[in-house]
């Protein structure tokens, strides 16, 4: 078969398998923090009100840290079979939720961050593996492209469930959506088998590389103690280091759009009667990143380096758009509690919801691909270490955000990304380069540690207007309902969570659903240290397989439904994102160059875009089924049942069976010139590890930091926090700051939104543009991070995947005290800061080449006089 072909058959078919397992996944964190607050609110013993939040930090939690770790494994498995492992670590998440309870969840939390690892080393040592350094930036945007059909396809998923469903359950309970037992069975049994078909995909992946494949460059240590160094070694390469805020950035993003918008979407009361949110968030997505992946595609065949700065000023605008919306339409509290609470400009409507998500969509793409390409590119030698350091900073900003997101308003979510994004953005951030590592740390840990302070005092304070009161026998007021839901870190993490009603939790928090990401989000950080090193010892399609069957066990998990299980099943599923990232990236480089990575790429994420179609299928699915038995709403919010829940996450289960299968049978062929040749194998896990720690902190991957940063909270927000803002919202969504009211994304309210009624019109285009920037984001970041670092791709991509991680964990830890309009704020200056410090990046990477260039034409010139010379002596 011709090399650029079979480079493109290779990218389609890890962008179907990774749609499959994604679709799962995707309809997961859409509903995952409505679906536990509504098994709280039937039986609080279970799980907490807020262990959605939490679920996600610990899978973070997990991925960061298996960040530091997966990247070994491409010393020992191709990036197919590390794509396999991560299919099967989503499959048992996946799986887990046939049964919720706390122990379950969080258990299959930690799978997944294992899975996500894993995924993220397979995925990029895959797509070297067929990528050269011309091709990697095409290969990666077809891959992506492809997988962007994701959101669609679990739209399709979701919508399925829901109709399903219907004929047994109503949807809304309360006036905001309520997931029946039923319902979450459907749904989670779908995702499992999906990623079952997944495994089976990723197992059946062409292992045949391509002539100066990027993978072939990565040095392969001899143990895993070497290939532990060098991943440490990587982690703190000055490169990977000026790059931490892209990848925190990254990671942020990431939690705010996959997890925090989505539930502001189910908290906001006028939104939370159309049960058919999640479902639109998936179709709407799908066309903003399956629209981003075309643009790539084209514009990177016209213009040269497209996914550099061009697609990066595209990127930015995306995302300040988004902020903007998110801060005028979403209810300032729609991210931790249900609420009717009105938006700051407009009502939140369907057609804001619809607009957020197409913009999303194509961040998300554009993120991605920036990411992959410039990560690849950082470490020639040490791809995958590098790669496992920037998911290990993606997993930090992840698991962060979500271990604080009850905590946290909209406008505060908008904030902290907007400042972010405006951080990383400003060309002197680039003197990081010079700065020394100690104090880094000393300026984090002085932070962390008064901010700690802070809210243990003011968790005290909120305690003793408690008291005071209850001695008053006066009634709390609607504030400090508000307030003793998400203030205080003590409440957080030493008492059972109480919902806004004072609900015991013993099940689940009200709440855990974002701190259920956030744990996800912190084993994805720290397993994209580890995970890449899974790269030197399996392709990336059986990296892939691994994920899917992560996934499985994860959306099993949900069957039984308690505050341990699910925060269980959250680290299970960070592992699976950290293995998915570098099987996807794994396999992604094998059939691609560095002329094919981007559209590769561009073409694999949109065909994963249609994942979001299929998590639309189920939700409808679910729905149906379900209405029949029982009713779906409590107060005019969306309300799940158990039966629902049951439904949702069965179906979730399959389809990760069926990534699974898929991913198994990925080609293994590579291409010529594939840009996984170009990985230095390390011959040891420590080696790995200590390459994964030095392209972690190298000063391409820091520079690029906040990029990845900004896409983790970009990822969190529009799978996260916007449909839960629709599902909480009473009358029907709406464009973020616009259109959502301002507490939809914590509660379930019937506030007014600050400029228009939410609306099902809102919310398609909403999520139309969630698709198309979420598409960009994922284009932009594979074809970044795999030119970043040549070398070691698969610890660059791990890298860009930490700091996304860290993002979406830091975002979904503060969720449940997040308003809307914070969200956005904090959204639009990360976005600001990310963009700057890409451009830094980039022009590092095009002096570097040029330089290469200058050096090698001299030399050319000189060899034949000398010839010359030597044979007339002769």
């Amino acid at each position: 078969m011709i090399p650029h072909r079979y480079a493109t058959l290779c990218a389609i078919l890890c962008g179907i398998g990774n749609l499959l397992l994604w679709s799962g996944f995707d309809a997961n964190v859409f509903i995952s923090e409505a679906v536990l607050h509504s098994v709280n609110q039937r039986a609080p013993e279970r799980i907490g009100a807020h262990d959605g939040y939490y679920g996600m930090a610990v899978t973070n939690v997990v991925f960061m840290f298996g960040c530091l770790v997966a990247p070994s494994l491409s010393s020992y498995l191709r990036g197919k079979w590390i794509l396999t492992l991560s299919a099967v670590l989503f499959f048992v998440y996946f799986f887990m939720f046939q049964i919720i309870n706390r122990y379950l969840y969080f258990t299959g939390s930690a799978i997944l961050g294992i899975g996500f690892a894993t995924f993220y080393v397979g995925y990029t040592g895959y797509l070297t593996e067929f990528s050269t350094k011309e091709t990697i930036e095409r290969n990666t945007a077809v891959s992506w492209g492809v997988s962007s059909f994701s959101y669609a396809f679990s739209a399709i998923v979701n919508l399925a469930v829901t109709l399903a469903s219907q004929s047994q359950i109503t949807g809304t309970t309360h006036n905001y959506r309520e997931y029946s037992d039923t319902e979450i069975r459907y749904f989670f049994s779908a995702l499992a088998f999906l990623s079952f078909c997944a495994i089976a995909l990723f197992i059946s992946l062409p292992s045949k590389g391509v002539e100066e494949n990027i993978a072939a460059s990565n040095v392969t240590s001899t143990s895993f103690v070497e290939q532990y160094k060098v991943m440490q070694s990587v982690l703190v390469h000055p490169g990977v280091l000026l790059l931490a805020s892209f990848y925190f950035y990254h990671g942020l993003f990431f939690v705010f759009f996959t997890s925090i918008i989505p539930t502001t979407f189910q908290f906001t009361e006028v939104l939370s009667r159309n049960v058919y949110i999640p479902a639109i968030i998936g179709f709407a997505f799908t066309v903003g990143s399956f629209s981003m992946s075309i643009i790539t595609v084209k514009c990177s065949s016209a213009v040269h380096n497209f996914s550099f700065e061009p697609l990066t000023v595209l990127n930015a605008v995306l995302h300040f758009v988004i902020y903007a919306i998110t801060i005028c339409v979403i209810p300032q509290w729609s991210t931790v509690y249900p609420n009717d609470e009105p938006s700051m400009v407009v009502q939140p409507n369907v057609f804001f919801v619809i607009l957020l998500y197409i913009l999303f969509g194509a961040a998300d793409i554009a993120n991605n691909t920036t990411r992959i390409v410039i990560t690849s590119l950082l470490i020639p030698e040490k791809k995958q270490q590098t790669f496992g350091a920037s998911k290990f900073y993606h997993a930090l900003a992840a698991c962060l955000l979500l271990f604080v997101a009850p905590a946290l308003s909209i406008y505060v979510y908008a904030g902290i990304l907007t400042a972010f994004l405006v951080y990383i953005l400003p060309k002197n951030n680039f003197k990081i380069l010079r700065a020394d590592t100690n104090d880094i740390f000393k300026a984090v840990s002085t932070f962390a540690f008064l901010y700690a302070c802070y809210l243990i005092r003011k968790g005290q304070r909120m305690q003793k207007e408690d008291t005071d009161s209850e001695i008053n026998a006066k009634s709390v007021t609607r504030a400090n309902k508000i307030s003793d839901a998400h203030c205080s870190l003590r409440n957080h993490l030493c008492y059972p969570v109480r919902n806004w009603e004072f609900a015991v939790v013993v099940r689940i928090g009200a709440h855990d659903g974002y701190y259920g990401m956030a744990v996800t989000n912190i084993v994805f950080m720290f397993g994209n240290l580890v995970v890449p090193s899974l790269s030197n010892y399996f392709r990336g399609k059986w990296i892939l397989t691994l994920t899917s069957a992560l996934f499985l066990l994860y959306f099993l998990m949900f069957q039984l439904i308690n505050r341990y299980l699910f925060f269980a099943g959250s680290a299970l599923l960070g592992i699976a994102f950290s293995t998915f990232f570098v099987g996807y990236t794994g396999y992604l480089t094998e059939f691609s160059t560095r002329e094919t990575i981007e559209r590769n790429t561009s073409l694999s994420w949109g065909v994963s875009s249609f994942g979001y179609l299929s998590s639309a299928i189920i939700n409808l699915g679910v729905i149906i089924i379900s209405q029949s038995k029982e009713s779906g709403t409590v107060s005019n919010y969306r309300e799940y049942s158990n039966t629902e829940i049951r439904y949702f996450f069965a179906a979730f289960a399959l389809l990760s069976v069926c990534a699974i299968a898929l991913f198994a049978s990925l080609p293994h062929k590579k291409v010529e010139g594939n840009i996984a040749a170009e990985n230095a194998r390390t011959t040891s896990f420590i080696e790995q590890y200590k390459m994964m720690q030095s392209v972690l902190i190298h000063p391409r991957v820091l520079i690029l930091a906040p990029f990845y940063f900004y896409h983790g909270l970009f990822f969190s927000f529009f799978t996260s926090i916007i449909p839960t803002a629709f599902q909480f919202t009473k009358a029907i969504y709406g464009i973020v700051v616009c259109v959502i009211p301002q507490w939809s994304t914590v509660y379930p309210n019937g506030d007014p939104a600050l400029l228009v009624q939410p609306t099902v019109f809102w919310l398609i285009l909403l999520y139309a543009l969630f698709g198309a920037a979420d598409s960009a984001n994922n284009t932009t970041r594979i074809v970044i991070s795999s030119l970043l670092l040549p070398e070691s791709k698969q610890q660059t991509f791990g890298a860009s995947k930490f700091y996304h991680a860290l993002a979406a964990c830091l975002l979904l830890f503060v969720a449940p005290a997040l308003s809307i309009y914070t969200y956005a704020g904090v959204m639009t200056t990360f976005l600001t800061i990310s963009t700057i410090l890409f451009f830094v990046a980039f022009c590092r990477i095009i002096r570097k080449e040029e330089r290469k260039a200058e050096e090698t034409v001299p030399n050319n010139n000189t060899k034949p006089p000398v010839h010359i010379e030597r044979n007339a002596e002769e």
